[in-house]
């Protein structure tokens, strides 16, 4: 019955709540990649991963791909009727959600975090490779 309400209230977020935990979530995993890509030993790109994944879970931000597995795994539980007694997971509510989370993943991971190391990094190198090529 627990696994129930949470597909519930994953598929019931209003869109900007979907889309805002959707932009955060990207924002962490993404900060985790970066700085895991900074470390030298295998202890250092997992100590490096460790503090933003454990905030974006904590902080309940949703993730896309985690979602693509868990709502509809959460409606074949429901059409199975081994979800107790819960109301029903709407399969509109699923796309929804599935819909607006990815774009906050898109706009968190492109847009906030892909931007601002191009604007912190890449402007220098590009004008380099002009100036060099």
């Amino acid at each position: 019955m627990w696994g129930s309400l949470r597909h519930l209230a994953k598929s019931s977020l209003s869109p900007m709540a979907a889309f805002c935990r959707g932009i955060m979530c990207n924002v962490m995993v993404c900060l985790a990649v970066w700085m895991s890509s900074a470390g030298h030993s295998v202890a250092d790109k997992f100590l490096a991963c460790v503090m933003p994944v454990m905030g974006f879970v904590a902080s309940g931000c949703k993730r896309s791909v985690a979602n693509m597995f868990f709502l509809p795994y959460g409606l074949v539980v429901q059409l199975l009727g081994l979800g107790g007694e819960v109301p029903g997971i709407l399969a509109l509510g699923v796309c929804s959600n599935l819909l607006w989370v990815t774009l906050g993943n898109l706009v968190g991971g492109t847009i906030l975090v892909g931007l601002g190391y191009w604007l912190a990094y890449g402007r220098a190198s590009m004008a380099d490779a002009h100036a060099n090529g």
